[in-house]
């Protein structure tokens, strides 16, 4: 299982309005500094309504129909920035905790070790979910 198969069922099963950074955990926790700092820095700038974004432009030697942009960029307005970390276990259920940026920053700082586990995510968690594998 890797963060592109994780990113699939995400579409298919998540109901929420956001900006989401995935991580896939599979083991008893996972480091707080699997998220990136631009990747915390985006997502408070997702939840403070100034996120702009240009997508990049196509390598000059990519052809017309191998990388065609959607558009130029994309601003977002205040949306909630969360992080997903989904807790994966071959022919199980996932547990996926959407934990909001700001209080995945503040768990982080108060802690006395350097990753969460799975019931700590729960415990500080906006919202959990348990899916079925699979993306039915």
């Amino acid at each position: 299982m890797k963060e592109k198969d994780f990113q699939i069922l995400f579409k298919n099963k998540n109901k929420l309005d956001g900006a989401f950074e995935l991580k896939i955990v599979k083991k008893k926790s996972i480091p707080f500094s699997a998220v990136a700092e631009h990747q915390v820095n985006s997502l408070l700038a997702v939840e403070s309504g100034e996120f702009f974004y240009k997508i990049p432009d196509p390598h000059k030697s990519a052809t017309m129909y191998s990388s065609k942009r959607p558009f130029d960029c994309i601003k977002l307005p205040a949306l909630d920035g969360f992080v997903v970390l989904g807790w994966y276990a071959p022919r199980k259920f996932w547990d996926v905790c959407y934990i909001k940026i700001t209080n995945f920053i503040n768990y982080s700082k108060v802690s006395t070790k350097k990753s969460i586990t799975l019931d700590e995510a729960k415990s500080i968690s906006w919202n959990y979910q348990l899916w079925k594998t699979g993306v039915n």
